[in-house]
């Protein structure tokens, strides 16, 4: 959360681009991540038209940070969700193979996914968990986003959302098997 948000949100809309750095800086990050793990190398270009989109309609946005993170995870939704219209393409499904031959073969140079675990954790919920729940954990776990943002994003009520949450990681904990150190 940044201190200030409403003054460089109000520096923002004038036309002020350090205080649209500063909001870029702390939100793009999240952002890409949920991206990337949604749609794989067409991360960036979804990121890009987000980032675009906010910046046609910030003057038209009213609210607080957490309405605006809602608002921009809505943005960037709705452009995965285009863009996956208008290539004929589903969102991607991580495979061992695709995850070998991303970019170069070289993953782990990517900084939004340079982590083994966050590679094998992603694989895990993807291949475990309904579309909409698996979208769920994401936004709520590592976009750090509150139930009411997600709630704005799918435009359903809060009790929905944590229903949707505590089913996922209800079915995940039967699955997860925790191995006890072994005695000495």
């Amino acid at each position: 959360m940044l201190e200030n948000f409403d003054q460089l949100l109000k520096k923002a809309k004038d036309g002020d681009d350090s205080a649209f750095g500063q909001i870029y800086k702390s939100f793009a990050p999240p952002l890409e991540k949920f991206l990337y793990l949604r749609s794989k190398s067409n991360y960036e270009e979804l990121a890009s038209d987000t980032w675009t989109g906010v910046v046609l309609k910030l003057k038209e946005f009213n609210g607080n940070e957490i309405q605006f993170r809602a608002w921009l995870y809505t943005i960037a939704r709705n452009r995965m969700i285009d863009y996956f219209r208008k290539n004929n393409t589903v969102p991607f499904d991580p495979t061992i193979e695709s995850f070998e031959n991303l970019a170069g073969q070289n993953y782990a140079e990517d900084p939004t996914v340079a982590d083994e675990n966050l590679r094998e954790i992603n694989k895990f919920l993807r291949a475990n968990l309904k579309t909409l729940e698996y979208e769920v954990v994401l936004l709520r776990v590592v976009s750090d986003l509150s139930v009411s943002e997600v709630a704005k994003i799918f435009k359903k009520p809060e009790s929905a959302i944590r229903v949707i949450q505590h089913r996922a990681l209800k079915k995940l904990s039967r699955m997860v098997v925790i191995k006890s150190p072994p005695e000495d």
